[in-house]
């Protein structure tokens, strides 16, 4: 105990106090050195002569040590508490100490699990600080730029990416800053100096009381570039061979057309005078021979007009182009134009139209009148005994619209289900030895097949060998709505009561002028002629003209550029024109011309189209003055008679063309339902003045029959 309490004082330890009972008993001593035995002795007798208490003094004086004769409880206590705060609180600090610990090697963890993370990803990452220096990076980056990390952090941005401007940094800094992110295009320069076209995502990071960042991800795109290329030339090859083969089918159909027009210019010749010589009174070997000529000319034609379809088809230029039909007149007319071949060859025929057909369907009738045409035509073709029926129905699917079902059915020879698809392909029949057998080109189901796609329809087959064959087509979601034309027939035109006019004939093929004049001969007609459109204006201009046929193509002049210059001059801008062509016109070109014939033409549409354009001396329709005896009452119901008045009344107080075309329509459509040849022809005439702006003849006509509907109902 002296000597911790020796300790003690040598060390400068202050308010500490020794407490402690001991056996031990304490003796005043001094230390002397073994090489002085003298001192010892001389210290010993010294000592010895001090007393006791003087002795205690002295010890109590150099070792300043207290000897309690008894414990100091509160003492120990304090200690005891001091004690135990103090462990209390090494404790609470060491699990704090623990937690800081087990934090910070979660840091460190999650920190390396994000380095391993940013190392395995395949891209690129640069760390930018606001001087764009290069600060970190990933292995992907060092990897491929084939820098390391001491040299990267080097380096600028610039120095990596070519395409960074330097002079734009700090505004691509502000850009990135107020953005947050930004992607772009750039390049990165390798170690060896090569380039490398990359995608890079600028992203701008500011950790808390920390500065600001960018990062920068890229990845290499050299083989996106490389493919993005290839699509590139093969789209730009795509678009050379789309234009080529566009040229390819433009010319192709300028050429077909060339032919057509070519083909079709001699021929017209060939069948109108040879209708002409059927005319004559010839042997009858003869008229069978002028016949055989017909027939054949037609039959160039059929397949002229077969391929030049196929052509538009292919090509995509066939558009469709709905009208509101009568369907009954509609099929009723379909089936007469069969009945002659019917009973050439002694077939029994039957039409069954559905009672709950509507009066009205919205269809495309060119080309479905085209479908049933092949179709009904190639029922009677292979066919020789039995029948050939056909039948319409109309389901109804909703307000105004339905389904148009027509079943073709025969009993001709059939056709095996190895062969029913190939039919429809283009140039085929069912085998080389029925082409034999019965001509055709093997074009007609394609092209039907093709209108009636285009229509939304379907054809169906249903054929057994030797028992015959079904046609069904299908025609979805048809209109009930509109008012139907029905245009009236060609009816043999009697030109003898036309009023003196002059007829203006122009084309560059004699041939053709002199049909079409010989087929207006004995006729009140004057006829002039012109080999182009130049001598055409020309005379049109200087003498008076009423009508004018007109070729399309011609040298010098074609008949689109004549035509063109007429109607801009008011003199000659109401004369008619009827187009002429082999080809058939756009509708622009149409919409260019009162009327269009297509060559070859006959010699009843020749002198149906002057019946409609030009005027009669009077009407022949109706006796002008006389009450109708009772054989030539009009045939018409007490519903038709007042529809008929009404529209009369209307158009008196509107005075419009367009509601006496209306007229005129009607009057044609009820003279082919009533089969009454001069309501046809007074709807003719009619329509060609409406045409014409002939109002005094327009008022004449329409006052007649007002007059004799007025005594008929």
């Amino acid at each position: 105990m002296p000597l911790a309490n020796h300790i003690i004082r040598t060390k400068g330890i202050t308010g500490l106090n020794l407490v402690g009972k001991t056996k031990e008993e304490f003796e005043f001593c001094f230390a002397i050195r073994k090489d002085l035995p003298e001192l010892q002795t001389i210290i010993n007798k010294t000592l010895a002569t001090i007393p006791l208490d003087q002795k205690l003094q002295i010890q109590q004086k150099l070792t300043n040590l207290t000897i309690a004769k008894q414990t100091n409880w509160r003492l120990l206590i304090q200690i005891a508490i001091i004690a135990l705060i103090t462990v209390i609180i090494m404790i609470i600090w060491n699990q704090r100490l623990q937690q800081e610990i087990k934090a910070r090697k979660y840091a460190e963890e999650s920190l390396q699990l994000a380095q391993l993370t940013l190392d395995q990803i395949p891209l690129h990452l640069f760390w930018y600080n606001d001087q764009f220096d290069v600060v970190q990076a990933n292995k992907a980056a060092i990897k491929t730029t084939g820098f390391s990390l001491e040299e990267l952090r080097k380096k600028k941005v610039w120095d990596l990416d070519p395409s960074f401007a330097k002079d734009k940094s700090t505004r691509a800094w502000n850009e990135v800053k107020m953005a947050h992110s930004i992607d772009y295009r750039g390049e990165l320069k390798l170690h060896d100096g090569s380039i490398i076209p990359t995608e890079e995502s600028l992203t701008y990071l500011q950790p808390e009381n920390g500065h600001p960042y960018v990062v920068s991800i890229g990845t290499d795109i050299t083989i996106r570039i490389t493919h993005e290329q290839q699509l590139k030339d093969s789209e730009q090859k795509l678009k050379n061979a789309l234009v080529k083969a566009n040229e390819s089918s433009r010319l192709k159909s300028e050429f077909l057309s060339s032919m057509s027009h070519e083909i079709r210019t001699p021929l017209n010749a060939i069948i109108g005078y040879s209708e002409m010589l059927g005319q004559g009174d010839l042997p009858q070997e003869q008229q069978h021979y002028v016949q055989t000529i017909i027939g054949s000319g037609k039959t160039l034609i059929a397949l002229i007009d077969d391929i030049l379809d196929l052509s538009k088809l292919e090509a995509g230029k066939v558009q469709i182009v709905p009208v509101a039909i009568n369907p009954k007149v509609f099929f009723t007319h379909i089936i007469s134009i069969f009945k002659a071949k019917l009973a050439e060859k002694e077939l029994h025929h039957r039409l069954h139209l559905d009672p709950n057909l509507p009066e009205t369907l919205l269809v495309d009738e060119v080309r479905l009148r085209q479908i049933l045409f092949n179709i009904i035509g190639n029922a009677i073709k292979f066919t020789n005994r039995g029948s050939v029926d056909v039948a319409v129905n109309f389901n109804r699917t909703m307000q105004g619209f339905g389904t148009l079902t027509i079943t073709v059915a025969d009993t001709g020879i059939g056709i095996a289900k190895e062969d029913q698809q190939l039919i429809f392909a283009s140039f085929q029949q069912k085998s080389s030895g029925i082409s034999r057998e019965f001509s055709g080109t093997g074009l007609g189901l394609t092209i039907s097949k093709r209108f009636m796609e285009l229509m939304n329809g379907q054809i169906l087959l249903d054929s057994t060998v030797g028992e015959g064959s079904c046609f069904t087509l299908i025609l979805p979601n048809i209109s009930t709505s509109g008012t139907p034309i029905t245009p009236a027939p060609m009816v043999p035109a009697d030109l003898t009561g036309l009023a003196e006019s002059t007829v203006l004939i122009t084309d560059d093929i004699k041939t053709n002028r002199d049909l079409i004049k010989a087929c207006l001969e004995h006729t009140p007609l004057t006829i002039l002629t012109a080999s182009n459109g130049k001598e055409a204006v020309k005379i049109a201009q200087t003498q008076k003209v009423d009508l004018i046929f007109m070729d399309i193509k011609m040298d010098i002049m074609d008949g689109i550029e004549a035509t063109t210059i007429l109607r801009k001059n008011p003199a000659t801008k109401s004369i008619p024109v009827i187009a002429l062509s082999g080809a058939d016109p756009n509708q622009e070109v149409r919409d260019l011309f009162d009327d269009f014939l297509q060559k070859p033409f006959s010699l009843k549409q020749i002198r149906y189209k002057v019946q409609q354009l030009l005027p009669f001396t009077e009407p022949q329709s109706l006796a002008p003055t006389t009450t109708p005896a009772p054989q030539q009452k009009l045939p018409f119901t007490k519903t038709e008679t007042k529809i008929l008045l009404e529209r009369i009344h209307t158009a008196k107080n509107t005075g419009t063309l367009t509601d006496y075309q209306a007229i005129a329509d009607l009057l044609k459509q009820l003279g082919h339902e009533h089969d009454h040849e001069p309501l046809l022809v007074l709807g003719s005439s009619l329509s060609a003045n409406t045409k014409r702006g002939a109002i005094i003849q327009i008022e004449e006509e329409i006052h007649q029959l007002e007059k004799h509907l007025q005594e008929s109902a």
